[in-house]
């Protein structure tokens, strides 16, 4: 993966990371594919960027690797959420890359089912956790770490992207 373009290693990353966050948010709890999430949101908060930066650290991409192992794991037992059924109009029509058009939606998403899940204390307190660690120790309010953790996933998509690509969309759209 080291000869990989950053978007392409950031788009991969993205879907990775949507794999993950959608497998911990499913409907039915499950503590398997829960642990694989929890772990994959980790390692890739903490490693996409440098990968993307510095495509030959080998231990970086070789935690990517793994990250997006665990959540392909975990996403396999869970299935989808929304973020892939809006991601995916995006691609087979628009011909989006796969990870950009999940990135798109990521954060909204994540703010939906967070609010909806608010209930669930020790499943949030989790996911806050361990996001939280991957900010170097960020912890402040439940509130606070959870708008951080959509902060986060914002800027990693502005930041690996570059620009929002729902203005050429929507050109293309109106052409």
């Amino acid at each position: 993966t080291i000869t990989m373009p950053k978007k392409v290693t950031a788009s991969t990353g993205a879907d990775a990371l949507s794999h993950a966050i959608e497998a911990y948010w499913t409907k039915v709890p499950d503590p398997l594919p829960d642990s694989l999430a929890l772990q994959a949101i980790k390692l890739i908060f903490e490693n996409l960027e440098k990968a993307c930066e510095d495509p030959h650290n080998v231990r970086v991409r070789e935690n990517m690797l793994y990250a997006s192992m665990l959540a392909g794991m975990a996403i396999n037992i869970t299935g989808t959420i929304l973020v892939h059924a809006l991601g995916y109009p995006l691609t087979t029509k628009y011909g989006v890359h796969h990870g950009l058009a999940n990135a798109v939606f990521l954060a909204e998403v994540l703010k939906i089912h967070i609010r909806i899940w608010k209930f669930y204390g020790q499943k949030i307190q989790e996911f806050v956790d361990v996001a939280s660690a991957a900010f170097d120790g960020f912890k402040k309010s439940w509130d606070s770490t959870v708008g951080a953790i959509i902060e986060k996933t914002k800027w990693l998509y502005d930041r690996l992207v570059g620009h929002s690509i729902i203005p050429d969309l929507i050109n293309e759209m109106e052409d």
